[in-house]
């Protein structure tokens, strides 16, 4: 019978990769447009909303005053080029907040 030998790693499977200067330039970049796109958008409150962008993956968080605004800051991110997807993180906002 032939042996046979198995390696065995203690190190996760996945591995984090730190984003290179290139790589958090352009996620920089697609932010602001997200963000121009979005304060440019009519009927839409920005003033409670944060964006991160990460290899085109746009996230949406905070707050907004009603539902409608939710929708459409979600499509107008979808609607920016680069953006592959859209996170969304919106919730409605708590009288007087």
């Amino acid at each position: 019978m032939a042996s046979q030998s198995v390696a065995v790693s203690d190190a996760p499977a996945t591995t984090y990769m730190k984003a290179t200067k290139a790589e958090k330039s352009a996620n920089r970049a697609l932010r602001k447009v997200v963000m121009r796109q979005l304060s440019r958008t009519r009927g839409l409150d920005v003033d409670g909303i944060n964006v991160t962008a990460i290899d085109g993956v746009v996230t949406l968080l905070g707050t907004v005053p009603d539902i409608i605004q939710i929708d459409l800051a979600v499509d107008v991110a979808r609607d920016v080029a680069g953006v592959r997807e859209v996170h969304n993180g919106l919730t409605l906002q708590v009288n007087g907040k």
